[in-house]
């Protein structure tokens, strides 16, 4: 029941303030309050309407103000709200007049005018609140002021911009010029700078190939560098990742046929952890490093080998090179020099070092040198040990860059076996002096009896020249052994050189190894050139049936050895000696028993002509006497006598 009386309550409370505020049949319209006047009508509305759009103007510049304008504070828009607001309530309250002309809506108008009441009550609580900021809004006078010092502080920008500016310019152009000078320098020196990401991908880098430089960014190192050679390079790069420190390492790179070696360094970059978080490298060409080392190593092996050679050759040749300073004291010496090693040498004087002997010699030769500043040349003799050695000395000074003499260096060169040489030739010239004279007279001899057992000039060119040939043939051996000796087995194949088709049939020659001394191989020569001649004119090598036997044997002891050789001919024309004797008689009989003291047998057999030869012991030469002899016939020997 109580609830039904408040609902009746509020409904009749609402009906009549419904016909209070909206009933317009209670009121009159401001037309008709106004008789319906047209001017005053007219005007009246013409006024509302002006108002209305003025408000709605205002009203809506204000809300486009506070829209755009988002710069300003809150409390500003606030205020613009509330002002469009008012504006906007404004511009409905004249239109509302404008109704109220012919309709009486006064209840209408009346919440409005309410509502307007309750919002510019608001406004004016609020903009009150607000007025210490709305006055510490600048006015005209201060944002003169304002703007003056901003147009102050913008040209002071616009000149410390300027100067920005150019000062950017300048260090652009100073980093710029210090960039190209940077690269010239590393193009120079051949120097390659990069930097890799963890991936080994190029992040950055500058290569004296200006291709690789444009071409290497976002490139790993096997799309840049030659398979063949990125192996070495890639593992460099990842001992210094896998080791977290800076390696270095000598890496050759072949491209295009050409190879080029660098050393490369590389450092890697570590975070906070101590993980890697990239690498910088630089790679330094060192081709003509490598080069000038293969050629230093080249020259040294070449050096090394000149040396051997140098000293092979100073040892041969027995040559001795030494430097002296400008107090005459030696500061090298190479080999052995009268006897003593190098070191014996080293900072002594002459006087100190030399035999009075050998000092007197060389000092002045020195002083020489030292004082003209002129090559000198000599030769001595000098002691060494229990014997002499010749030395062939030359000396030469050593200046400085004034041209002022501050030592000498010197070569003595042993030419004791050259002397030894020269005395040897000079023995043999007077031995063939000797024996020129001998064989002269020999020949003119043998020429005499030839002549006076020919009848004719031809048969005397004939036998003569056969004779010549002979002593010639025996000549020969004499001269292949220096004049020394000569075996008989030589001197047979020399004589029986016309017929050495007969050895072993029908010649037959049997003996020991025997040398003869010159004399007796010169005589003997002549007894078998002449025994032979005989034997193919009349004796066993006439028929080709004959034989002739050649022995020799020793015979007898001590003082009584001889050796004894036998010519023994069968198989021949019957033999019959001779009414007289022929030259060949006299030089088997006469020259072998008068010349060297044998004792010779002739034996004209009508089987077979036979001889026997004892020839003294004096007149050959044992195996000993055959080692002297050659060891006679060496320089060293009689150098060294």
């Amino acid at each position: 029941m109580a609830g039904y009386c408040w609902k009746g309550f509020f409904i009749m409370t609402f009906d009549k303030l419904y016909h209070e505020f909206f009933d317009t049949g209670m009121f009159m319209s401001r037309g008709a309050s106004m008789n319906w006047h047209s001017d005053l009508v007219m005007a009246d509305v013409l006024a509302s309407i002006v108002n209305s759009v003025a408000c709605s103007a205002l009203a809506i510049g204000i809300l486009l103000f506070s829209l755009r304008r988002r710069d300003f504070p809150w409390h500003i828009h606030l205020a613009s709200y509330l002002i469009f607001g008012l504006f906007f309530v404004r511009a409905v309250q004249n239109l509302m007049a404008v109704l109220l002309i012919w309709q009486p809506l006064y209840g209408v108008q009346t919440l409005f005018q309410m509502g307007s009441a309750t919002l510019t009550m608001t406004a004016a609580l609020v903009l009150w609140t607000m007025k210490d900021k709305f006055l510490h809004i600048p006015g005209p006078a201060h944002i003169k002021e304002v703007e003056g010092r901003l147009r102050e502080m913008s040209a002071r920008i616009s000149t410390s911009s300027a100067n920005v500016d150019q000062m950017i310019d300048d260090k652009t152009l100073e980093l710029l010029t210090a960039r190209q000078r940077f690269e010239q320098a590393l193009r120079g020196a051949g120097i390659s700078v990069f930097t890799q990401d963890k991936n080994l991908r190029y992040t950055w880098l500058f290569s004296p190939s200006a291709e690789l430089t444009l071409s290497g960014v976002g490139k790993t190192d096997f799309e840049v560098i030659p398979p063949s050679s990125c192996g070495p390079v890639v593992a460099l790069k990842q001992r210094a990742i896998a080791g977290r420190k800076a390696v270095e390492g000598e890496i050759s790179i072949t491209e295009h046929g050409r190879e080029t070696w660098y050393r490369m360094h590389i450092e890697p970059v570590l975070d906070e952890h101590g993980d890697v978080l990239s690498l910088n490298g630089i790679a330094v060409d060192i081709s003509d490093r490598k080069m000038l080392e293969d050629e230093q190593v080249r020259l040294s092996s070449e050096l090394a080998a000149n040396l051997q050679y140098y000293k092979l050759a100073m040892e041969s040749s027995h040559t001795v090179v030494f430097t002296i300073d400008k107090d005459l004291r030696y500061a090298t010496v190479s080999h052995e020099f009268l006897g003593k090693q190098p070191e014996f040498y080293i900072g002594k004087t002459n006087a100190e070092a030399l035999s009075p002997e050998n000092y007197a010699f060389i000092k002045p030769l020195k002083q020489k040198v030292m004082d003209t500043g002129e090559a000198v040349r000599g030769e001595f003799k000098a002691k060494v040990g229990n014997g002499t050695r010749w030395y062939d000395i030359s000396l030469a000074p050593l200046k400085n860059r004034a041209g002022l003499v501050v030592g000498l260096t010197g070569a003595a060169i042993d030419i004791s076996e050259r002397k030894g040489w020269e005395q040897h030739l000079r023995l043999l010239m007077r031995e063939l002096t000797h024996r020129s004279k001998n064989l002269l007279a020999v020949i003119q001899a043998m020429a005499r009896q030839t002549a006076r057992h020919t009848d004719s000039v031809d048969m005397f060119i004939e036998r003569f020249g056969a004779r010549l040939h002979a002593l010639a043939g025996s000549h020969d051996l004499l001269v292949q052994e220096s004049w020394q000796r000569a075996s008989i087995s030589e001197l047979l194949s020399s004589q029986l050189g016309h017929y050495s088709d007969l050895i072993g049939t029908q010649i037959i020659v049997k003996g020991p190894q025997v040398y003869l001394n010159p004399d007796a191989a010169q005589n003997l020569g002549m007894a078998l050139h002449e025994m032979a001649t005989n034997a193919v004119k009349y004796g066993a090598l006439s028929t080709p049936n004959g034989q002739v036997t050649i022995m020799w044997e020793w015979k007898g002891q001590g003082a009584k050895r001889v050796l004894r050789l036998s010519w023994r001919e069968k198989g021949g024309p019957a033999v019959k000696e001779p009414k007289s004797r022929g030259f060949g008689s006299q030089v088997i009989e006469r020259n072998l028993t008068r010349a060297l003291g044998a004792d010779v047998k002739l034996d004209y057999a009508p089987n077979g002509f036979k001889a026997e030869m004892d020839l003294p012991q004096k007149l050959t030469l044992d195996e000993h006497d055959v080692e002297e002899g050659e060891n006679q016939a060496e320089p060293d020997a009689i150098v060294l006598r």
